[in-house]
């Protein structure tokens, strides 16, 4: 029986927040209990800052460096990061919905105790990075990098992995089933998948894929 992942944190709603439209505005690396909502701009630095307590809703953010950045339970809903920066970044006790991550570099970033559903990520880079009690649910993650990555007590339901690359990724105890995972990339032994968990229709896909022959 699968361990359900409860996320835990002080998640916060925008009722009784101040509202910020223009984050260009900020005068200090370190925010926090504020809504910054409708941010159509193309203000491209906020590394290294600190958001705490933070309710991203529908912004637009392409193309910005959130290198190094630390979000701390903070929500995203409805935003554009597309062709975003986020290496090195720190994503703790986070809720992200209904985002679009398009191309997004995600290098070396931790994602610790967080929910993401109905985003997409397609083309996004997560090599070099840690999943730590991570849910993530109905999203597009088709030709998605995750080399030399980590993940522990990671679920995934009706998730797109399709042309994904795992290479040198050990995804032991990561469930597949539910999800799509048709031409993953891994390297020639395989050692990648071993331990992890597929259906009988992805386990003979992949059988076929690496030449196994399974007779009936």
């Amino acid at each position: 029986m699968r361990k359900k992942i409860e996320i835990k944190g002080s998640f916060l709603t925008k009722e009784g927040l101040k509202n910020i439209l223009d984050v260009s505005l900020f005068d200090d690396e370190s925010i926090s209990d504020i809504l910054i909502t409708d941010n159509k701009t193309n203000f491209q630095g906020l590394s290294q800052f600190s958001f705490q307590n933070v309710y991203f809703y529908d912004c637009t953010f392409n193309t910005c460096d959130f290198e190094e950045t630390y979000f701390n339970d903070c929500i995203f809903e409805k935003c554009d990061f597309s062709s975003s920066s986020f290496k090195g970044a720190y994503f703790n006790t986070v809720s992200i919905k209904d985002c679009k991550y398009l191309g997004s570099f995600f290098e070396n970033v931790s994602i610790i105790n967080t929910l993401i559903e109905r985003s997409i990520f397609r083309l996004a880079n997560f090599s070099d990075s840690r999943f730590e009690n991570v849910s993530l649910i109905d999203c597009d993650c088709a030709e998605a990098y995750y080399d030399h990555s980590v993940f522990i007590n990671f679920q995934n339901k009706n998730i797109d992995f399709s042309r994904s690359e795992f290479y040198k990724t050990k995804l032991k105890g990561v469930d597949f089933s539910d999800s799509t995972v048709d031409n993953l990339i891994i390297t020639d032994s395989m050692n990648e998948l071993k331990g992890a968990i597929f259906n009988v229709y992805q386990a003979a896909e992949l059988a076929k894929k690496f030449g196994i022959i399974i007779k009936n």
